[in-house]
């Protein structure tokens, strides 16, 4: 299960040169866990969250083995943390946003990564408050999220923060990536229709060029 992770992130990272070959290993050895050990929460949160990549993108799949790994281990935050990711982008973001809860209320000190489908399905659901509360507590702990910058340009963009959202797109080109619309897109990871217009939106808000 650990070494379809391992698996998993060296093709998320563009850590190889053969995504195809390492994908399938990661398959191979995700399944190889569940079949040895299905009682195993973790072997099942291995397969979910690697069915849950872009390059796989097997969201009804990833869903019930992130329920399984829960069922087995009701205190699997992790594992809600995930269920969240995947509810959200199946345009669900309300169950995501109790899911989601669910992982906070389980745990004293939450990852700062919990924060993001926080302020994601908060985001999707309207509730740009809540989002910009989440979105800060994450980039307090891990000030260089691209991925979190580029949605709290948005949050203030919809909430008429114009100033705020222009440091922060300052923020993010100091990291060397171009503040534009197509730019930002061609690299955020939401698609359900709906959600991904309502970031497209915020960030016109927020004045940011095509």
């Amino acid at each position: 299960a650990q070494l379809s992770i391992v698996l998993s992130m060296r093709a998320e990272y563009g850590w190889t040169s053969d995504v195809t070959n390492t994908v399938a290993r990661a398959v191979q050895h995700a399944e190889r866990a569940v079949a040895l050990s299905p009682d195993l929460p973790f072997a099942h949160f291995a397969l979910g969250r690697l069915l849950s990549r872009s390059f796989v993108a097997d969201l009804a799949g990833a869903s019930a083995e992130f329920e399984r790994a829960i069922a087995l281990d009701p205190n699997y935050t992790d594992a809600y943390a995930f269920h969240a990711i995947v509810q959200i982008a199946d345009g669900r973001a309300a169950d995501g946003l109790n899911t989601i809860s669910e992982a906070f209320a389980r745990t004293p000190v939450p990852p700062y990564w919990y924060y993001m489908p926080l302020g994601l399905a908060n985001f999707c659901l309207g509730n740009y408050e809540a989002a910009d509360a989440a979105l800060t507590a994450l980039l307090e702990r891990n000030p260089n999220l691209q991925n979190a910058l580029r949605l709290q340009i948005a949050t203030y963009g919809h909430m008429g923060r114009l100033d705020d959202a222009d440091w922060v797109a300052m923020e993010y080109e100091a990291l060397g990536v171009p503040a534009t619309i197509s730019d930002i897109m061609q690299a955020m990871s939401v698609e359900h229709p709906p959600y991904r217009e309502a970031v497209i939106q915020g960030l016109r808000l927020a004045g940011l060029p095509e």
